[in-house]
């Protein structure tokens, strides 16, 4: 029974949220789709923790609740453990002179002199965005802006915000 339970859940799944428990067998759950189904529940799936937004996997074909999956909250804890801590330095990065005092200004004084600005009474920004065509040198920048302030860097791409506000 086992393996039987480990080669459905082995099916690629489709994500879900969970809505409601209509029974121990039964429930509400709707698919990324914007869907709502009725649909069965996979009798191993610990009921405690499969409550309402709960994120579920549906097998493809059955729309079946056949797992849960982590959080949200812990696949971002999950995904900033996993950040790295860049080697590349501002001398790495050739020109740019004006762009590297401006984010040395703007994110690395704040973080690694905070009392200053509090001392002046600055209040220091609260983000930066820096925009450009392919290849000019954005990521290499906040990777020297992450070394030197040592920071971790977590690569995001502006499309996975988009998918996680919809």
């Amino acid at each position: 029974a086992k393996r039987e339970v480990k080669r459905i859940q082995s099916v690629p799944l489709v994500l879900g949220q969970f809505v409601e428990a209509l029974d121990e067998e039964r429930g509400i759950v709707g698919s990324t789709s914007g869907a709502q189904h009725y649909v069965r529940i996979l009798s191993t799936l610990d009921r405690e923790k499969l409550k309402p937004n709960a994120s579920i996997g549906l097998h493809r074909s059955s729309n079946a609740c056949v797992a849960l999956l982590p959080s949200e909250t812990d696949s971002n804890i999950s995904l900033m453990a996993a950040g790295e801590r860049p080697d590349v330095t501002y001398s790495d990065i050739g020109g740019l002179d004006m762009q590297k005092q401006e984010l040395r200004e703007a994110v690395e004084l704040p973080l690694t002199h905070r009392g200053l600005y509090e001392q002046i009474g600055i209040d220091p920004p609260r983000g930066v965005l820096l925009y450009g065509p392919p290849g000019t040198g954005k990521t290499m920048l906040v990777k020297a802006v992450a070394h030197h302030t040592k920071a971790s860097f977590i690569r995001v791409v502006g499309s996975e915000f988009v998918q996680k506000y919809l």
